[in-house]
């Protein structure tokens, strides 16, 4: 949702069809913030590297699979988080 407001007010620079770097952008950094209030609330001793390195990784690769997934977007979205915090949680 927050990309979609982002990237129609302020979207300027089109990547695919109407999606915009800003939206992309804005997506990422609201999962990196609503993940780490999560991680917050579940950890309140603070967070580990690998907790760290998992948000931003999924972050990044579920605003690249939102950007290229078309209509398939909001599942697979959820899948790549999935997958990529299910790998992240064999590392500890």
């Amino acid at each position: 949702m927050m990309a979609a407001i982002v990237g129609k007010n302020f979207g300027s620079l089109r990547i695919k069809g109407n999606k915009t770097i800003e939206g992309s952008v804005a997506f990422a950094l609201t999962m990196i913030i609503s993940t780490s209030t999560i991680i917050s609330y579940e950890h309140p001793e603070g967070m580990t590297l690998t907790q760290i390195s998992c948000q931003f990784v999924s972050a990044v690769l579920c605003s690249m699979t939102e950007l290229f997934s078309g209509d398939a977007d909001n599942l697979a979205t959820l899948l790549t988080y999935y997958l990529v915090t299910l790998i992240f949680s064999c590392f500890g």
